[in-house]
């Protein structure tokens, strides 16, 4: 299922990092620090997928492709000994897009970047790592803290300003740039997703933004989800027994809640997609998830039937407009908008029978037993 992920934190001099280090390992490279002599050497790495350096538009800056002597001047363009020398970002890409769409996403995200900030963005795409999860397909995005020029690196980016300088010049501050950021990757994430066909959709709102009821599930992290995977016990619980047990209790309560996150993820909803949500916030503790899923499900069931109704009242509607009027072609063409409509519904039906049901007690007609050759607004409710 589709995610949001981004995380960022800077590469500093203060935690003893190495932007330098940090290129060589994203990027699976060797590069040695010319000034200490040392050598990072990654080259081993397989879990590379695609590695490239982004320039912002318009600025010839060739210079910065080598990333070798990117990063050391990043590193000598710094003098404090707890200097900040690079930024990362980290995003999780969905794993429902093919490679190139995953690529094309990140190269458009870094060149955002490079672009508003005027820095340099070396971009690593990777795969899981052997007997790793197949999902966790990211990218790490190091960016430079000063703008890129055509000699070397220039001033702080508009990024690394302090507090004060940023509200003298009218630019937002740090906090809102990293949200702005933060959307970026949400939009450019969704639209490649919605380009590929995909019905998903990520949303970088926390649960609190969204005003979400139920509690969040803990990240476990890479190596205890490895090791969930291998059978051994790591301590760590997505969801407590305690809060599934709160979590239950409110779903059953308050199922729309969980309906109105769906929709944000999702276009479409059905069982299994309902299931993989509640698996979130109740566990797999099978009698709390029963009860959750049984609620959500019927409410669900229930809003599908106001849909149709709803839609099917339009058409009636529309058909007796049509009909007053006399416009024959018209009537043709919602005919073959009703046809494919009711074929929908009808397969809806297939796949949950309650879905009948609950129409009926809406008062329309079973769209099982109508004939799309004749249809003429008897449906209406």
């Amino acid at each position: 299922m589709a995610i949001y992920h981004l995380r960022m934190q800077p590469i500093c001099r203060r935690q003893g990092r190495s932007s330098i280090a940090a290129a060589a390992y994203r990027s699976g490279v060797r590069l040695t620090d010319r000034q200490s002599g040392t050598v990072h050497d990654f080259r081993q790495r397989k879990d590379i997928i695609h590695r490239d350096i982004i320039l912002p538009r318009g600025v010839g800056a060739d210079w910065a492709r080598d990333r070798e002597r990117l990063w050391n001047t990043a590193e000598i363009s710094e003098r404090r000994l707890d200097a900040r020398v690079a930024r990362e970002f980290e995003v999780a890409i969905p794993t429902e897009l093919p490679l190139e769409r995953r690529l094309a996403a990140v190269l458009e995200f870094a060149g955002r970047l490079a672009d508003r900030y005027g820095v340099v963005v070396d971009v690593a795409l990777h795969r899981a790592r052997e007997n790793g999860d197949p999902r966790n397909v990211h990218a790490h995005l190091l960016m430079s803290t000063r703008v890129a020029t055509e000699t070397g690196l220039g001033e702080k980016s508009d990024f690394e300003r302090p507090t004060a300088w940023l509200a003298s010049q009218g630019l937002p501050s740090t906090r809102e740039q990293l949200e702005t950021v933060r959307s970026w990757w949400e939009q450019i994430a969704n639209f490649h997703l919605e380009s590929g066909g995909q019905t998903m959709r990520i949303d970088r709102r926390s649960h609190r933004d969204r005003k979400q009821v139920v509690a969040s599930s803990r990240h476990v992290g890479a190596a205890a989800t490895a090791m969930e995977r291998r059978g051994s016990p790591h301590g760590r619980r997505r969801v407590n027994s305690e809060t599934a047990r709160r979590n239950a209790e409110i779903i059953v309560e308050k199922p729309n809640a969980i309906l109105d996150l769906i929709g944000i993820e999702r276009r479409r909803c059905g069982r299994l997609v309902i299931t993989q949500i509640l698996m979130r916030y109740v566990g797999d503790d099978h009698r709390l998830l029963r009860r959750a899923h049984k609620a959500v499900m019927n409410a669900h069931v229930e809003s599908e039937a106001g849909r149709i109704a709803t839609i099917l009242s339009g058409l009636a509607d529309q058909h007796l407009q049509l009909l007053a009027v006399g416009d024959e072609e018209g009537r043709k063409a919602l005919r073959r908008r009703e046809i494919k409509f009711v074929e929908a519904v009808r397969s809806s039906m297939r796949r949950e029978p309650a879905l009948e049901a609950a129409l009926r007690k809406r008062r329309v007609s079973p769209i099982g037993s109508l004939n799309p050759d004749a249809l003429d607004g008897s449906y209406r409710l």
